[in-house]
């Protein structure tokens, strides 16, 4: 945590194309829980929440959507897809897209198995950018 990253991400070719961005990113926090708020993981899972401040280096406007899904989780050799977790993580979600110049701050979660393992992000076109090793 406190680190701050230099990304580079793709670009896209969605119904509306994603030009390549950069940004700086910064993990400023990182919870593991059974529940958070009104929800709670079911039995052998557990949530994960990621904090992130995110300045935008680039020319365009920077795409957060890879740093708000976590791609994959590997724990134990075995890797999972993680779960969208939509309950209250007591913060605002990391958003809206910052210009170019602009920082935003916010929080994400994802559903996991119930073991220490590795959330995984990548950009759109599947490029690794970077991972956040979990413990409990």
């Amino acid at each position: 945590m406190g680190q701050t990253l230099h990304i580079s991400t793709s670009p896209a070719e969605l119904a509306r194309p994603i030009p390549p961005g950069a940004a700086d990113v910064t993990l400023l926090e990182v919870r593991v829980s059974k529940d958070f708020d009104v929800q709670k993981a079911e039995p052998g899972k557990q949530v994960v929440v990621w904090k992130f401040k995110v300045t935008n280096t680039g020319p365009d406007e920077f795409d957060l959507y890879p740093l708000t899904v976590a791609s994959r989780w590997t724990s134990n050799a075995q890797v999972a897809a993680p779960g969208l977790f939509l309950g209250d993580v007591g913060d605002s979600p990391l958003q809206p897209d910052p210009r170019p110049g602009e920082s935003v701050t916010g929080s994400e979660a994802a559903v996991v198995p119930d073991q220490d393992g590795v959330l995984e992000f990548a950009d759109r076109s599947g490029n690794p950018l970077f991972e956040i090793a979990v413990t409990r």
